[in-house]
């Protein structure tokens, strides 16, 4: 690979990040096609470099049985990790339709605020030769508490659902090719590395599964072959796309 490729490819995704708009609420569709470009940009690059080492033989082959068995155990782990994210990013969005707004409370909520103030400062002074008049403070500052702004900073909002997004789209790419590599086993397949990696259950408990699943017994050095089965065949899959 040529180092003008290479240079050209990080000049690419450094062009498009410094094009991205974090200020202006109404460009943000579009800072975040940009910000998803450049991820493409990267992951693409990257692929590049690892078929250029297998070409020059410096690696045998991409994927090897312990990556795969790492996307399986993750699996679940990337998933909860992406319902957080949504959820964070449902948040963000929630507080930036809000970052800015003025709002007003109702007359009776600020007298009754302004009202269990003065009763707390009574309560603290109780001792002391000081009277305090609550209906005279709450007149005196019933319109200070009267308009309240939200000072949420939108920049700050903005950015971590730019944020939010990528980590979604990047978790939701691992999600998939999981799924998809278990959709091209077989069922007795399927139904052993979900049992084992996915669900985290012990051999002696996938063999009992086994039998309510398929009413035929499986000894744990079968169901440990067909598991190297799936596994090499996961392999195959992996590594003929790249």
């Amino acid at each position: 690979m040529k180092l003008e490729h290479v240079y050209n490819t990080i000049q690419k995704a450094m062009t498009e990040l410094e094009s991205v708009d974090l200020v202006d609420i109404s460009k943000r569709k579009e800072s975040q096609v940009k910000v998803n470009k450049v991820y493409d940009i990267l992951d693409n690059f990257k692929d590049e470099l690892i078929r250029e080492k297998i070409k020059n033989g410096r690696y045998k082959w991409l994927y090897i049985k312990e990556d795969v068995e790492k996307m399986l155990r993750e699996y679940p782990k990337n998933e909860a990790k992406k319902t957080e994210i949504q959820l964070k990013h449902e948040e963000y969005e929630e507080r930036l339709n809000y970052a800015g707004t003025v709002y007003k409370d109702t007359e009776k909520e600020i007298i009754e605020n302004m009202q269990l103030s003065g009763q707390a400062y009574d309560s603290i002074h109780s001792n002391t030769n000081k009277i305090s008049d609550t209906t005279a403070n709450t007149a005196m500052n019933y319109h200070k508490e009267e308009v309240h702004v939200n000072k949420e900073d939108r920049v700050f909002l903005e950015r971590k659902i730019l944020e939010c997004e990528a980590e979604e789209k990047r978790l939701n790419k691992q999600i998939v090719r999981v799924k998809n590599l278990l959709n091209q086993l077989s069922k007795e397949q399927n139904f052993i590395i979900t049992s084992y990696y996915l669900e985290k259950s012990k051999w002696d408990y996938v063999s009992k599964q086994y039998y309510e699943e398929y009413k035929k017994p499986k000894s744990i050095n079968q169901l440990l072959n067909i598991r190297d089965t799936a596994i090499k065949s996961m392999l195959d899959i992996l590594n003929i796309a790249m």
